[in-house]
């Protein structure tokens, strides 16, 4: 009887067991299948899915229902936006293990008579010149002192000769920087363009006063008292210095 007790729990136990690795394979497994898209890839996705829904369209769907979405809204969206939709509703099909209605011919074929018909040039934003940078500069310069002032242009000045996105500017801290004789090094260990985490550097050189990035963002750190944790902190209307 005693046996037969142990052998009970100890199966029982086992079952246990076997159970919690599950759990944990299952949560690690969402959160590799989440690490394998970038947040705003996340948030362009969930919001074509949105206006799928909206426009009364249901996951899952089949390839009849897409083509009479693409064509009740080809005069009305972007053709790469439209694409943007049927990308995302094609990972949702594939994630969920269904098979993906935009890759039947006829949707492609559609997609593809829109792009003809509806598609236009990309617009490009005009680059952002050295003499724009200056102006600005000027205009800062003739400013009374603030911790706003400080901090734009240390902002300004190493996102343009560093030419990060606004993303990795926000992201850059204390710990990121290396000062040499020549300059400072940034070490990004994230970027957009850096999916897989390899990391990035970014070396900034000493500068004609005006316009050195280095001794406007030794300047600020210095102004401000920084000397860890996030660089470019946000600075509210009462010229406070925020966490």
């Amino acid at each position: 009887m005693e046996l037969k007790r142990a052998e009970s729990a100890s199966a029982i136990n086992e079952s246990t067991q076997t159970s919690l690795l599950m759990d944990n394979s299952q949560a690690a497994l969402q959160h590799y299948i989440a690490a394998g898209t970038s947040d705003n890839t996340r948030k362009a996705y969930r919001s074509a899915i949105r206006q799928f829904e909206k426009w009364g369209g249901r996951l899952p769907t089949d390839s009849s229902v897409l083509v009479r979405y693409l064509i009740e809204r080809a005069g009305q969206l972007n053709p790469r936006t439209l694409e943007l939709h049927i990308t995302a509703i094609s990972q949702w099909h594939h994630l969920q293990l269904i098979p993906d209605p935009s890759r039947t011919p006829l949707v492609r074929k559609t997609i593809d008579g829109i792009r003809r018909t509806h598609g236009k040039p990309k617009i490009k934003a005009k680059a952002l010149r050295l003499e724009h940078l200056v102006t600005m500069l000027s205009t800062l310069q003739a400013l009374p002192d603030s911790n706003k002032k400080a901090r734009d242009r240390a902002l300004l000045l190493v996102g343009f000769f560093g030419a990060f996105r606004r993303s990795e500017l926000v992201a850059i801290t204390v710990e990121d920087l290396s000062w040499e004789p020549e300059g400072v090094l940034i070490s990004l260990p994230k970027s957009k363009t850096d999916q897989e985490l390899d990391g990035l550097n970014c070396a900034l050189p000493y500068g004609n006063e005006p316009i050195c990035p280095v001794k406007a963002l030794k300047n600020w750190l210095g102004w401000a008292g920084i000397s860890q944790g996030p660089v470019f902190k946000p600075v509210n209307r009462w010229d406070q210095i925020q966490d």
